[in-house]
């Protein structure tokens, strides 16, 4: 079939070279009488053969895109997707390779790199390129988190991060996403100079690289409306459409990335190759925002799928692998293209990494998360197999890659590792109220934010010394919405010693009286002018050397200020 395709292009390769790919959408190419279109991809297996992460044995993956029958077409894509697919260009509601043929990217999404750089190597993406079979990877560079890009990081260290990212990706066949990971900042125009900056620069320096993807606001919250990101969107589009005519461009939509049906009604105009975000947590967006994506899809507005995960959307929770198939199914169906978060150990559900590893590259199956398993099972990956394509067994040439392997942080020194215990912020707070589908907040249209975020650090000790607990409390948000004073607080509850704690508390103690508009990842019950925070049921126990995270957002008619923070368990 592919070359039947190549032959094609030389049949009508005066269409072609006078539309380029950017505009394939505008023709149909056929093939022998045939046209080659979306039913090209081939149908997907019964839902018993999704993966199921508590199996021991590898199940076929559901909707693996069978379109080249042949085995030697089919190692060309696992071994180097890039060369097998080569530039790629919007057609349609779907990506299309450089054949004019459907192709679905199914890959991973790092968590933030001023936290875990460790992860972007050339091996750990070999490694999930050979054993869990993904096509692109997700380089996530947060703007306003905890020394990010825009508040406090180190610039250039960070961009040279992305640019090893980029190069390992590039290196191996897989495509990649740079992506301006837009959260706490709220509205993309925020920080809009230092994102026209970026991506001059990086479309500049990628021009010609036709595996580089660009995701130019990751998720607009706060009550950030489609017309505030479109205004954005219409001033950063034509900066990497300058350097990159061809480009494939990823636009975030509100709520979070969850509101692409409003997209579809007004979506942006005058450029090829746009494609506009959703992102979905499997426990908690289910058939309501399934209904959206199909609401868009129908109207024809691209979809791209550049985060998802299992759990809740906090990134904790139990995993719901029902639901997460449901989502598989849809997006296989539709040929949207995805991302897993997260390629982490950090302790929270969505990592794909358990927490006691520190392994950065060639994972064994026991090593996986829950979720890294169940997603390695999607992709089609031999779970007896993986951790097997070592370096030394692997087709893929790493050869001089450990000078670039540099085990750096965002601010330029060498990691210790620490993020890998938890010990950074709570950045996945996106939609904390976890009992409702959809993320309605009374906290939108803030008209003020702070972007000092300022840190509680309390350390107690039980009386028979037998565990030592470390509380680290964040105001990481703070705004007005009338008379109302809002901040947010992120909690960190570490365990410092040898033994375990279980059934731990904490109480923060305000200088006003507060009200909780939102939590995650705990239970919080007033108590006079403070809260007493207790665990939820997946994170009663802090095994010792690790941590848990909690969140709220709290308002009072006077600044909350920082809270004193007071740690006990029962046992």
């Amino acid at each position: 079939m592919k070359r039947k395709c190549r032959m094609a292009v030389l049949i009508v390769g005066l269409l072609l070279l006078t539309t380029g790919c950017h505009n394939a959408d505008r023709a149909n190419v056929t093939v022998e009488g045939q046209e080659v279109t979306d039913t090209d991809l081939a149908e997907e297996k019964d839902d018993n053969e999704l993966a199921d992460a508590n199996d021991e044995e590898t199940k076929e993956n559901t909707g693996t895109d069978k379109n080249d029958s042949s085995a030697d077409s089919q190692k060309d894509d696992e071994n180097n997707p890039l060369q097998a697919h080569g530039a790629l260009c919007v057609k349609g509601t779907q990506l299309v390779d450089k054949t004019g043929k459907p192709f679905q990217l199914r890959g991973v999404s790092t968590h933030g790199l001023n936290w875990f750089p460790e992860y972007v190597n050339a091996y750990a993406f070999a490694s999930m390129k050979n054993d869990w079979k993904i096509n692109c990877v997700r380089l996530a560079m947060y703007t306003a988190e905890g020394d990010s890009y825009c508040e406090g990081g180190n610039k250039e260290n960070l961009k040279n991060i992305v640019s090893q990212g980029v190069e390992y990706a590039t290196d191996l066949g897989l495509y990649v996403i740079i992506d301006w990971h837009v959260l706490h900042d709220l509205d993309p125009n925020k920080y809009k100079a230092d994102a026209l900056a970026f991506f001059d620069e990086m479309s500049a320096k990628y021009a010609d690289y036709d595996n580089v993807i660009y995701e130019i606001c990751n998720e607009p919250n706060g009550g950030t409306s489609w017309d505030q990101i479109k205004s954005y969107a219409n001033e950063v589009i034509p900066v990497i459409k300058k350097n990159n005519p061809d480009a494939v461009i990823v636009v975030g939509t509100p709520n979070w990335s969850q509101d692409v049906d409003i997209a579809a009604k007004d979506p942006i105009t005058g450029y090829d190759n746009i494609m506009y975000t959703i992102h979905f947590y499997a426990d908690t967006h289910r058939d309501d925002l399934r209904a959206k994506m199909k609401t868009a899809l129908d109207a024809g507005l691209p979809v791209f799928c550049t985060e998802f995960g299992i759990c809740d959307a906090s990134g904790a929770g139990a995993n719901n692998m029902t639901e997460g198939n449901a989502w598989i199914r849809a997006m296989n169906d539709a040929g949207v293209s995805y991302c897993i978060w997260n390629l982490s150990n950090k302790g929270e559900t969505s990592s794909l990494i358990k927490s006691d590893c520190r392994k950065t590259s060639g994972w064994t199956a026991d090593e996986l998360s829950e979720a890294g398993l169940w997603y390695a099972g999607v992709l089609g990956a031999d779970i007896d197999k993986i951790g097997m394509n070592t370096p030394e067994n692997s087709s893929d040439n790493l050869s001089g890659q450990d000078e670039k392997n540099v085990d750096s942080t965002a601010d330029g020194q060498k990691s210790d590792k620490s993020a890998a215990n938890g010990n950074e912020p709570n950045t996945n707070s996106k939609t904390t109220n976890t009992d409702k589908k959809n993320t309605d907040s009374k906290t939108t249209n803030p008209d003020k934010q702070s972007s000092n975020n300022k840190t509680t650090n309390e350390t107690t000790q039980n009386s028979n010394n037998k565990a030592s607990k470390n509380v680290t409390v964040t105001c990481s948000n703070q705004w007005s919405d009338g008379k109302k004073q809002f901040c947010q607080y992120d909690l960190t509850i570490n365990n410092t010693e040898k033994n375990d704690i279980t059934d731990w508390s904490v109480e923060l103690e305000f200088s006003c009286e507060v009200t909780v508009d939102q939590s995650w990842n705990g239970n919080f019950e007033k108590s006079g002018s403070g809260l007493i925070v207790t665990p939820a049921d997946y994170n009663r126990t802090i095994t010792a050397g690790q941590s848990v995270n909690a969140g709220l957002i709290v308002y009072a008619d006077t600044d909350p200020g920082m809270p004193q923070v007071v740690m006990s368990k029962s046992e």
